[in-house]
């Protein structure tokens, strides 16, 4: 399953907590399907009494990935992308911020962008998936998110590419570095991390895309993959 969601009815989901996350080094990584060629948030991590204090990933007109550091709601912002994609299709969208002047975003691991600008918001408490939070919310998404994921540390370019191909965050990172992890899968609770999303609006369902699950002989959930065992002796796929 995936979250569907429809901008007219305001459709987003969300918890009030900042996954443990204050700053660099962290990074985002979701899977969206969108509906329109329209410039919509997909997530959100901020201060949810101020305008512009967060860091952002949204889908511009030409459905660049865009990443967004906003550290105050009258100066101090930094804006990056990727190259473009299109509509009507999964693209899987990573964000790295690796330091407060170390920052990369990727559309389906490549047109990666950085940037250096030396930026890092306080007072992060929400986070938001579906449309731009605050004190001043909009741009609600038009389509579906799925597989949406928090960590902490930077990956490297083989790592987003993992995530890029299907792979649950589980099988790329250790659990350690999981804060939170959204499939979602039939509700809105957290398979790494004690969140729970809260639905706001009533947001439909919709198919969800292809990914590698982690398993074992016989069905159910296994540890992270060990160090040196390659993903393809250690996946299973799951529809």
């Amino acid at each position: 399953m995936a979250r569907a969601f429809d901008p007219a009815r305001e459709q987003y989901c969300s918890v009030e907590s900042n996954l443990g996350i204050t700053g660099p080094p962290f990074w985002i990584s979701a899977w969206v399907y969108k509906n329109a060629p329209t410039p919509e948030a997909v997530v959100w991590l901020g201060d949810n009494s101020e305008t512009k204090v967060c860091y952002m990933l949204w889908l511009d007109t030409s459905q660049k990935a865009v990443a967004v550091v906003q550290e105050s709601r009258y100066v101090g912002e930094g804006v990056w992308s990727t190259t473009s994609g299109s509509i009507n299709t999964w693209h899987h969208l990573c964000a790295v911020f690796a330091a407060t002047n170390d920052r990369r975003i990727y559309l389906d691991a490549g047109g990666k962008n950085t940037s250096a600008r030396d930026l890092s918001p306080k007072d992060l408490n929400r986070t938001t998936i579906g449309r731009e939070d605050g004190a001043s919310p909009g741009s609600y998404t038009n389509g579906s998110w799925a597989e949406v994921a928090f960590g902490t540390g930077a990956p490297t370019d083989d790592e987003v590419a993992a995530l890029a191909a299907g792979f649950d965050p589980r099988l790329v990172f250790p659990r350690s570095r999981i804060r939170a992890f959204w499939p979602p899968l039939r509700d809105d609770k957290a398979l790494c991390g004690n969140y729970t999303l809260t639905p706001y609006h009533a947001p439909d369902w919709s198919d969800h895309l292809s990914v590698f699950r982690p398993v074992r002989p016989g069905g159910g959930n296994v540890a992270p993959r060990p160090a040196g065992v390659p993903w393809h002796l250690f996946f299973g796929r799951a529809a």
